[in-house]
């Protein structure tokens, strides 16, 4: 028995043109007889609902039935595992509603293999569903953060400006946040200087400096560009002497 704690997410009725909140769930697996249960409060308004989804037929092989819902993530076959049956309840708790039923409507229930419902880039699952046996309405419950997994902000600094004439060394330094996975750096400047280290030294001269970040397991990268600049030491000034002539009477 596995078990993944309490999540948020949010589910839409199209025709009905609602659009719903889930907290306070979890998904409790039982792999030895692939099967799942899927539980929540969904509230939209004065609404709230009792959330109860039975999963079953756990498989590894097939592909993803729907997107992540996720901004910028691409769901990949070996990241998911499926459930390709599922049935279930919408029970009204308060409000004036009915209770609604639940059917599975294409795919597969998914699930992101090592699901972290904390974490954008580790997705939870997602599955469609039929309410009271219409084709025409639609349960979409939407597991797990949906924040876009490649939002992380890279920085790239130098140590300058320099002066001509002197002793200097060129260092690059970058800095990401809100990165996930191993970073891996690619910086490119002037005179064809390439370096994959996060900070590295130059001796290349003034110019335009780029680093690219790779992360999330290569999904994601970011980009930024620091200038160097090389100052010329000034000319120094020369004094002229002019004579003028003197008269007298």
């Amino acid at each position: 028995m596995s078990y993944v704690p309490g999540y948020t997410g949010s589910m839409s009725i199209p025709s009905w043109g609602l659009n719903f909140s889930i907290s306070g769930g979890s998904i409790s697996e039982n792999i030895g007889s692939g099967t799942a249960t899927l539980s929540g409060t969904i509230t939209q308004g004065d609404l709230s609902y009792s959330l109860n989804i039975s999963l079953s037929g756990r498989t590894t092989s097939g592909g993803p039935g729907h997107s992540s819902g996720c901004s910028g993530y691409s769901a990949n076959t070996s990241d998911w595992y499926f459930y390709t049956g599922s049935s279930g309840t919408l029970t009204c708790t308060s409000g004036n509603a009915i209770d609604i039923s639940l059917s599975q409507k294409g795919g597969p229930f998914e699930i992101g293999t090592g699901a972290n419902l904390w974490t954008s880039s580790e997705y939870g699952g997602a599955g469609w569903f039929y309410v009271n046996g219409s084709g025409q309405c639609d349960f979409g419950p939407v597991i797990g953060g949906c924040s876009d997994p490649c939002s992380a902000s890279l920085t790239a600094t130098n140590t300058g400006p320099y002066c001509e004439g002197t002793t200097y060394t060129i260092q690059l330094n970058s800095s990401i946040s809100g990165a996930t996975g191993t970073v891996t750096y690619a910086w490119s400047g002037p005179g064809g200087f390439t370096s994959t280290l996060q900070n590295p030294v130059s001796n290349n001269g003034a110019g335009t400096y780029t680093v690219v970040a790779t992360y999330n397991g290569t999904k994601c990268t970011e980009t930024a560009s620091t200038k160097v600049v090389i100052n010329k030491i000034a000319a120094t000034p020369t004094a002229t002497v002019v004579q003028t002539g003197m008269w007298w009477n």
